[in-house]
């Protein structure tokens, strides 16, 4: 029998099955926690502020995401969902790809390696803006999506950055160029989002990922569900990483 997996390292992602102060792996201290948990960090203890008239301004207005006809406003939470190699990584870096300013792409449960290359080259993301961050601390990602006046950001996942999606809307109201944070998030076998409701809640948007095409669940902007529509023209895409590969 797998022996359960119930702490994981922030640093490495080595897995555990009881806890320790360290991680007999990368030597890391105080980084080992429940999986999906993360220790205390700085934005926790940041007080979010705003007024009435900026909050109620904000909703009034809408973004244009080019890459999907999805009616989204500024500081929208977006959460894809679906099960692994369902094109839930692939939906939320052609959405950001597609936008206007530097974008973020945290990359937790994936290295910036082969994989992600080819995935960035089936999304036809080629862009010097299109910035990629890997497994880190949450302090760590908001500094380093403010240094680059990101438009937006993608944590890919949830789960395995361990960070709440109560977090994610903090983030928001934070970093004030940010309009959009898309939380990629695996699904259960009921085809909820993996752990608690509480993203399927929190967020303003849920997108459901089957077969490389993508559906409207819950939308506080427009009326849902809607039919199924593909994520990426895949011809498209297979010339494309063709082509990459020469």
């Amino acid at each position: 029998m797998v022996p359960v997996s119930l702490f994981v390292c922030l640093a490495c992602q080595a897995s555990f099955g009881t806890y320790t102060n360290w991680c007999t792996l990368c030597g890391q201290y105080a980084l080992v926690v429940p999986r999906g948990e993360r220790p205390r960090s700085a934005i926790d203890d940041v007080v979010e502020t705003t007024t009435a008239r900026a909050l109620v301004g904000r909703a009034w207005k809408r973004l244009v995401i080019p890459a999907y006809d999805i009616a989204l406003g500024p500081g929208a939470l977006i959460a894809v969902t679906g099960d692994p190699g369902m094109g839930k990584s692939t939906f939320a870096v052609r959405l950001v790809d597609s936008m206007t300013g530097p974008v973020v792409v945290a990359s937790f449960e994936e290295p910036p390696g082969p994989a992600l290359a080819a995935r960035m080259a089936r999304c036809g993301a080629k862009r010097d803006d299109l910035h990629i961050i890997g497994n880190c601390a949450v302090d760590s990602v908001c500094q380093f999506a403010d240094e680059k006046r990101a438009v937006a950001l993608v944590v890919d996942s949830t789960q395995v950055a361990g960070i709440r999606p109560r977090t994610l809307r903090k983030i928001l109201m934070l970093l004030p160029r940010l309009q959009v944070v898309v939380a990629v998030a695996q699904a259960n076998k009921l085809g909820e989002i993996s752990g608690t409701n509480e993203l399927a809640h929190e967020a303003d948007v849920v997108v459901a990922c089957i077969d490389m095409r993508f559906s409207l669940k819950k939308s506080r902007f427009e009326q849902t569900p809607t039919a199924p529509r593909p994520i990426l023209n895949l011809v498209r895409a297979q010339q494309d990483e063709t082509e990459e590969m020469k």
